[in-house]
């Protein structure tokens, strides 16, 4: 829980901050600092946060980034603070404390814009220029380094006696270099870097403290920063931003080295960006640990791994958001099931990761025939939902994203049937394992034992599910000796409950049997209606689906659509009817999904 505990942290956007750039002698980039920003937002599980000074300070250097900063926070995702009530109230104080330097302030006189206050100010009910001199001075008073780093031993003889004296007699001035230095001591590089450090570190920590925040760590020419950070490995900002570019981003939110602020918006509030930023923090997380597991305290030759095996193909740069982020949720959660695959003991802190900040839930389709896949992969995509390919090791899995809070992917046996090597108990007990879904559904086509019941098309669920291949054969006739195995508790009550209200196709739930043999033959059907007179029909990979899911402890449950009785099936009308079966449990499965979210 520890993992959580520090992604619950909200981040504290400390780059917005002109003296700590200041001190650092850095200068940035409107692009920079939203690309900053928007990873930020990314990696925040809740929201993030600044001064609403900051507003103002940062509107003639960085326009579209405050333009951003003002929509993110209408919107929830950015908290802006103040102890002011009101922006008249706010300039009026902001004069009071700058007054002694108008002309390194012009925001806060003649070119104070109230466009540029936010529209539900957070009020933080102290004052921080009041925070920050205390913290000074009780520093000046101690013998603690800065980060272990900035003691007071490195400071010119008098300095820091001019900063005690300053901090005491200006106490109705905002604490700058400007109040501290002279102007000779801010043309010193080594002075300049050193005084400015102190007094951002105190300002940084006073916001980190407001809200028990965190921070991006190594951002570039800021790592002074870094240990303030209470996690620095998944606040690392290298990281981020190499899986982020790889998913185009931020360069899909801009046209011509415009950010297009609707594009942004539209991918943010959409309720999938969750699941694409929990892929993320997972991902990030899985990568920080491979670091560990190599023994590599640098992450440069993970972070070319990750951008060497990135599936980039089902990326548009030309799409819609909504397709965009289902796009870049695919690629990122395919290439990440695929890297961690290759190193098995990182799938426990990439699912613990998931299992943490999420309740979405894996669903593993299974189908054994081409028709049965082709018409799953049109159903989807009528939903608009395409898939990735997902190769792990000898199987290959289709990658839908997510649907209503599930997960879907999909894998095709290479046999029917349950027995043989590319059939359903080898494939399905190895998919399992490769992924580790939480459901197992298998859905196709089936024999119907009701004929005077059910009609071409019939949907059947599986309550229970026997196997017919056992069997003892003695003189007196055949004994059944399969076991009768019930479906997945979770996923009999959300299909049994659907069959109810869905309307388009009928839906029987009740005992399917399943055995190897393709069934062309009235006298067998005739024996297995007599054997088992509670079936509504039979199928031939469903034993070995429930084998394999069982031993993994996984849910599982076929659904098969009637395409015909179990004789007399060579006619012109085998393929359409086929065709309309699997189809019709296509479309009751994405009705369940809808409606009975698993």
């Amino acid at each position: 829980m520890a993992f959580l505990k520090s992604k619950l942290r909200p981040l504290y956007l400390h780059f917005l901050d002109r003296e700590l750039r200041r001190a650092e002698n850095v200068t940035f980039s409107d692009f920079d600092i939203l690309e900053f920003l928007i990873a930020s937002v990314l990696n925040s599980w809740f929201y993030c946060y600044s001064s609403a000074s900051l507003l103002q300070e940062s509107n003639k250097l960085f326009p579209q980034s405050t333009s951003a900063l003002l929509e993110l926070e209408k919107c929830g995702f950015v908290k802006l603070l103040t102890n002011e009530h009101s922006f008249n109230e706010f300039i009026r104080s902001r004069r009071e404390i700058y007054a002694h330097k108008e002309s390194r302030y012009p925001m806060y006189f003649d070119e104070a814009n109230e466009n540029l206050w936010p529209s539900k100010p957070e009020l933080i009910g102290s004052s921080t220029t009041s925070s920050i001199r205390n913290s000074m001075l009780e520093w000046m008073d101690t013998k603690f380094a800065i980060n272990n780093v900035l003691s007071k031993d490195i400071f010119y003889p008098g300095i820091l006696n001019s900063f005690q004296k300053k901090l005491i007699e200006e106490r109705n001035k905002a604490i700058t270099l400007d109040l501290l230095l002279q102007t000779e001591q801010l043309n010193n590089d080594e002075i300049r870097r050193n005084s400015g450090r102190v007094v951002s570190y105190f300002y940084t920590k006073r916001y980190l403290d407001l809200y028990d925040g965190d921070i991006l760590s190594n951002l570039p020419h800021l790592s002074f920063y870094n240990k303030l950070s209470s996690n620095s490995e998944i606040n690392d900002f290298r990281v981020l931003q190499c899986i982020l570019r790889c998913c185009s981003i931020p360069k899909y939110f801009f046209t011509n080295a415009i950010l297009n602020l609707e594009k942004l918006m539209v991918f943010l509030n959409s309720p999938y960006f969750i699941f694409f930023k929990i892929e993320l923090i997972a991902t990030h997380r899985s990568l920080v640990e491979l670091s560990k597991n190599q023994g590599q305290g640098d992450m440069t030759q993970i972070i070319k791994l990750f951008e060497s095996n990135f599936i980039s193909q089902a990326i548009k740069i030309q799409s819609s958001p909504q397709e965009f982020l289902h796009q870049a949720y695919l690629a990122l959660s395919t290439t990440a099931l695929s890297l961690i695959k290759r190193h098995d003991s990182l799938f426990e802190f990439y699912n613990m990761a998931k299992q943490e900040l999420t309740t979405a839930k894996r669903i593993l389709i299974v189908t054994a025939t081409p028709i049965e896949t082709k018409t799953f992969l049109k159903a989807m995509a009528l939903i608009g939902s395409l898939p990735t390919q997902l190769p792990i090791e000898k199987l290959i899995f289709w990658n839908f994203g997510i649907i209503n809070n599930s997960e879907i992917l999909m894998i095709k046996l290479g046999d029917m049937g349950s027995s043989k090597v590319s059939a359903s108990t080898l494939v399905v007990k190895e998919a399992i394992e490769a992924i580790k879904p939480t459901y197992v559904i298998m859905l196709g086509i089936a024999l119907g034992l009701k004929r005077d019941k059910h009609i071409m098309g019939t949907i059947l669920v599986s309550r229970e599910l026997e196997g017919y291949e056992s069997a003892k054969i003695s003189p007196e006739g055949i004994i059944q000796r399969g076991h009768r195995i019930p479906a997945g508790t979770t996923l009999i009550s959300r299909f049994d409950s659907s069959s109810i209200t869905y309307d388009k196709h009928p839906v029987e739930v009740g005992l399917i049997i399943s055995g190897d043999k393709l069934i062309d033959n009235e006298k067998i059907v005739k024996q297995l209606k007599m054997s088992f007179p509670e079936a509504i029909g039979a199928e031939m990979e469903g034993t070995g689906l429930q084998v394999s899911s069982h031993r993994e402890s996984v849910e599982w449950i076929v659904i098969k659509g009637i395409c015909d009785w179990g004789y007399d099936k060579q006619n012109e009308d085998k393929e359409r009817n086929q065709e309309e079966a699997i189809r019709n449990v296509c479309d009751y499965f994405i009705y369940t999904l809808k409606y009975y979210p698993i």
